[in-house]
């Protein structure tokens, strides 16, 4: 941004550089900037006129009144009368004021401030956000182009038109599908937008043409209309010094999570002209936090990417309060997991860990929306990081569990699990895991090898709700459950290859390299080491000779809405291509896959009772 006293030292000469027919603004906005001369307009609703605009009074728009900047706050439901008229800082206007109606408010917005002042240009931005003012409006880029803002491009095939519904109080809302073009590029409406006077008139211009008005008839998203309005006009979004933060409120306790745009909120220095808070909550944090010299702590990367923000950077940002990170980081034996949407395993999963002397969990939550995400916030054990990464590009989760073990337990015993992953070495599913960590088997080792043991039920899928123990109503495997019919030898040629007996016998004819079902995932992390996809395969470890099981509870009354799920996400190995499978097979009614011939209890598996007995799989290596 330029120095305040070099922005002051310009304005003269904004002001002699106008056209004579447009004076800076209405009479009734004395002292305005003849620099800036930009007219903040904060998008609101009644409802929040009580709530969150007075966060926002108390906050940056008075540092906006200190440039010499105005601003209104528009609402819609105006009707006679009272429509176009300004009370204070208020503008009713005549347009609706809920979330189907955002299109028509915006252009009754645009109409407002192109009809009833003459300012040179508008920034609208909602009520939830909160704007570094001297970030935004001291680098001057506001002054250099007629649309401005976070560019957004959709390309064909990638909008999601039912974005809506779950806002939507009409019929036409809730079933009818946003039919707007495509490919399209537009400005975020969520972190705000500049129009100049020229854009003002293009798109209202455009809004009446018969091509507008079939835009206006097939859209429900008001920031992608105004972007294929102006593009009617021939003006296109530019992003320059247009850096935005995005959060968004993640379950109902209301606390916000990093989402799209992924950076730290404004600190002193940084540029960063928006964060997108998705609340009124934290108004005051934020303002604090520009100006401070430093962004706020926790956020942490893979050690083996560079350090990025922004969309896909496999950032984690900490949201459990940082003495549980301490507490976890120095626990003598913790567990890292990545889950999203576990809600059906997570309890019995923290009880198990908790019930082998687990000091505390690191979780990183990939976009939970069924209450994992709030369950985990009120555990005093669990150190809770968000991730907004696809699933997909992060090593398919070894990228964020790799950062929480780099960052917070190298050179101590952590387990990487998944939620229905539960770790044992007994027939009671019970034990001390840092009193047998202690032993002698592990004490030159830095790995184990786990044996992922698939469990199911002995009667239908649905029956398996874990409402009591997952060994006692998912029990049974098959009685030789791990195939080496693979000559695989892992990516460093250093390891044999067993897999899932059971995955190949309900998925008949796929390659033997599927359904790899060992993991080195009890690990004491150096940095040296070098983690694979499902950590099927760790390079630089040292093997403990002895060896445990991942009892495996895939198999359970959620699995057909979980495969559907990831289905539908894409986001699992060779496009959920194992997913895909299991569809194809309950699609056919198959949902009991105990086989009388084939299934015994697991603790009656030859294997499991070598393992148990020896401490080693009965193969030998």
């Amino acid at each position: 941004p330029l120095p305040p006293a070099l922005v002051r030292a310009l304005a003269p000469f904004a002001a002699a550089a106008r056209s004579p027919d447009l004076p800076l603004a209405a009479a009734d906005w004395p002292g305005a900037s003849a620099l800036h001369d930009t007219l903040v307009v904060v998008f609101s609703c009644r409802p929040y006129l009580e709530t969150r605009i007075p966060a926002l009074r108390a906050g940056w728009l008075a540092d906006l009144a200190a440039l010499g900047i105005p601003h209104v706050v528009v609402v819609g439901g105006a009707t006679g009368a009272e429509a176009g008229t300004r009370v204070g800082d208020v503008v009713h206007l005549d347009a609706p004021d809920d979330y189907e109606g955002l299109p028509q408010k915006t252009l009754a917005m645009i109409r407002w401030v192109h009809d009833h002042t003459r300012f040179a240009r508008l920034l609208k931005i909602d009520d939830d956000c909160f704007v570094d003012v001297a970030a935004l409006f001291g680098g001057l880029q506001h002054l250099k182009y007629d649309y401005l803002g976070r560019p957004l491009t959709r390309v064909r095939g990638q909008m999601d038109r039912t974005w809506h519904r779950a806002k939507a109080a009409s019929a036409r809302g809730r079933l009818d599908l946003d039919k707007s073009p495509e490919p399209s590029s537009y400005a975020d409406g969520g972190s705000g937008y500049v129009l100049s006077r020229r854009a003002m008139a293009a798109a209202l211009e455009a809004s009446a043409s018969p091509e507008g008005r079939r835009l206006i008839g097939v859209s429900f998203m008001e920031d992608k209309l105004l972007g294929d309005l102006l593009a009617l006009g021939g003006i296109r979004v530019v992003g320059e010094g247009w850096r935005a933060a995005v959060e968004r409120r993640a379950g109902p306790s209301g606390v916000t999570v990093p989402q799209w745009e992924n950076g730290p909120r404004p600190f002193a220095g940084a540029g960063i002209a928006v964060a997108h808070l998705d609340t009124h909550v934290t108004q005051g944090q934020a303002q604090a936090g520009a100006r401070q010299p430093l962004p706020r702590r926790g956020k942490v990367w893979p050690s083996f990417q560079p350090l990025r923000f922004g969309a896909g950077s496999n950032a984690l940002d900490l949201v459990s309060p940082q003495d549980r990170l301490r507490a976890v980081a120095a626990a003598p034996v913790a567990v890292v997991a990545c889950l999203r949407n576990e809600m059906f395993m997570l309890p019995q999963f923290l009880a198990h860990y908790r019930a082998l002397g687990v000091g505390g969990f690191l979780i990183a939550d990939n976009g939970s929306d069924d209450g994992t995400l709030d369950h985990l916030l009120d555990q005093p054990d669990v150190a809770l990081f968000s991730v907004d990464t696809p699933y997909g590009k992060s090593m398919y989760g070894v990228a964020w569990q790799e950062a929480l073990l780099a960052a917070f337990r190298p050179g101590v015993w952590t387990l990487v699990a998944d939620a229905d992953e539960l770790l044992v070495w007994e027939a009671r599913a019970t034990g001390d895991l840092p009193a047998l960590l202690e032993e002698g088997d592990f004490a030159d080792a830095d790995a184990v090898r786990l044996f992922m043991l698939d469990m199911y039920p002995e009667g239908p899928l649905s029956g398996a709700t874990f409402r009591t123990s997952p060994f006692a109503e998912a029990g049974c495997t098959d009685a030789d459950p791990f195939l080496t019919t693979s000559f695989a030898r892992g990516p460093f040629s250093d390891q044999p290859t067993w897999t899932s007996a059971l995955r190949h016998r309900l998925i008949p004819g796929s390659r033997p390299e599927l359904f790899v079902a060992q993991k080195l995932a009890l690990l004491r992390y150096r940095p040296w080491m070098r983690l694979t996809e499902g950590l099927h395969y760790v390079g630089g470890a040292r093997l403990a000779p002895r060896e445990m099981l991942l009892a495996h509870f895939k198999y359970n009354a959620a699995f057909r809405a979980k495969a559907e799920a990831e289905v539908a996400r894409r986001q699992h190995f060779n496009d959920a291509e194992e997913y895909r499978k299991y569809l194809a097979l309950v699609s056919e009614g198959r949902e009991t896959i105990h086989d009388p011939a084939l299934s015994v209890r697991w603790t009656d598996s030859a294997f499991v009772r070598h393992l148990m007995a020896t401490g080693t799989a009965p193969r030998a290596r």
